[in-house]
């Protein structure tokens, strides 16, 4: 087993630990940021997806062969479906994970493929 730092959850800064109620209070959302901008000791969007980007490259060049379990949070594994992917950090695409959703990649021959994606049978599945 590795701990990788890298795979936290999006730096939420003073709002960390704040009920939802207390962070609207004191830190107001900031609908109009650029991709590069932040507030409030915040990460910011284009910080958390270079830091999935980073770590991704790290576990595939480390990892030549056989599986590689990851476990982190839900932002973490969107921003790691897009650099998987491809995909703009700008992009319209989004995907769901919920509270221990399993999702199955693979890299084939050179193709990327997602087998399985927000799987939760284990969940209601007492004989798993």
């Amino acid at each position: 087993m590795y701990i990788e730092d890298l795979l936290a959850e999006f730096n939420n800064g003073l709002i960390a630990g704040l009920s939802r109620e207390e962070a609207a209070e004191k830190y107001p959302y900031q609908p109009h940021l650029a991709l590069h901008e932040s507030v409030y000791e915040q990460e910011s969007q284009l910080q958390f997806r270079y830091r999935a980007e980073h770590v991704l490259s790290k576990i595939l060049s480390e990892n030549k062969e056989g599986t590689i379990v990851v476990i982190t949070h839900g932002g973490m594994i969107y921003q790691l479906y897009r650099a998987f992917l491809g995909l703009p950090i700008n992009t319209e695409v989004f995907v769901s994970t919920g509270d221990t959703g399993i999702h199955e990649w693979v890299i084939a021959d050179g193709k990327k493929i997602i087998r399985a994606s927000n799987k939760t049978d284990h969940l209601t599945n007492k004989n798993l």
